[in-house]
């Protein structure tokens, strides 16, 4: 199954939501509705059925709990 790495960034202008799948591929948005959108346009031109989205950065946060 292909991953996608999903990380937020927050400044003090807002939050930007990017992701990364260590294959080359790279988005950027201003949403996670938005990112999500790319990512299935993207999987499905490149013939990606099935995909999952995670969230290192929180699920090191919870680990760390």
């Amino acid at each position: 199954m292909h991953e996608f790495r999903v990380h937020v960034e927050t400044d003090e202008e807002g939050s930007s939501w990017w992701c990364e799948d260590g294959c080359g591929f790279v988005a950027v948005a201003d949403t996670l509705p938005q990112l999500e959108s790319l990512i299935h346009e993207w999987a499905e031109d490149e013939g990606i059925a099935e995909f999952k989205m995670v969230m290192p950065d929180v699920q090191a946060e919870v680990a760390g709990f």
